[in-house]
């Protein structure tokens, strides 16, 4: 399995609903049309709720992030496959545009993981 998270802040002045809904209906489902193989992957948008914080108590400051999303590859090939196609110029041109109406510039970081897992007991 590839798992890599992509974390990305909102841009200033969008509120979280505007936010979440323009992600799930706009920009997520333009991805997938322009790169088909994400199909092909698990994606888990989770949406960092600001003013839910559990640790530190009393945190009033600004969360880094708004949003960390999942994108799981149980296909190899296919991961490679998605790596080649982001690269293409066009593909990329077209999804940074429709970035600039989503997330805050520069704010995006996309890390691969390693996924351990293990029951308490």
């Amino acid at each position: 399995m590839v798992k890599y998270l992509t974390f990305a802040k909102r841009k200033d002045g969008m509120s979280h609903e505007d936010f979440a809904n323009y992600y799930a209906n706009q920009h997520t489902p333009l991805c997938v049309e322009l790169l088909p193989i994400l199909k092909k992957c698990i994606i888990r948008r989770n949406f960092l709720l600001g003013n839910q914080i559990i640790y530190p108590q009393g945190f009033s400051g600004e969360l880094e992030y708004d949003v960390v999303t999942e994108s799981i590859w149980s296909d190899p090939e296919a991961f490679n496959q998605f790596l080649e196609d982001i690269n293409n110029t066009e593909i990329q041109a077209k999804i940074n545009e429709d970035e600039k109406n989503l997330f805050k510039p520069g704010s995006i970081r996309v890390v691969m993981v390693e996924v351990s897992e293990h029951k308490n007991k």
